[in-house]
């Protein structure tokens, strides 16, 4: 069951694993594959900003990448357009992470992860 571990200031996301991971052999297949779902091609791994009701989506771009992948944690960066608008008008906005792709996050006694947390 992965858990967020920590949340940095500067965008650093660890995301802990209750139970240890496969860990993927090169962390591009993280980062640049992608999984189609229905007739919609979506990243294994996906991380989106929920603005929260106050805040401009157009303030809100990011791009992110993970940085390190191992048995009981996945790091990722983010990287804001505009950093200073984000949770600034009072209500804070939130991440959502999408394992879109569960056997490349699959425990070492073989079980799947859950798609969304």
């Amino acid at each position: 069951m992965p858990y967020v571990k920590s949340v940095s200031a500067t965008g650093r996301i660890e995301i802990g694993f209750s139970t240890e991971l496969v860990v993927a052999p090169n962390i591009d297949m993280i980062n640049n594959s992608k999984i189609k779902i229905g007739s919609v091609e979506r990243p294994v791994l996906e991380v989106e900003l929920v603005p929260g009701p106050d805040s401009d989506p157009e303030t809100l771009k990011m791009t992110y990448k993970v940085t390190l992948q191992k048995e009981k944690l996945l790091v990722i960066e983010i990287v804001f357009e505009k950093a200073i608008y984000v949770s600034a008008s009072g209500t804070p906005d939130s991440l959502k992470i999408t394992f879109h792709n569960k056997y490349l996050f699959m425990s070492k006694s073989g079980y799947l992860i859950q798609k969304q947390h």
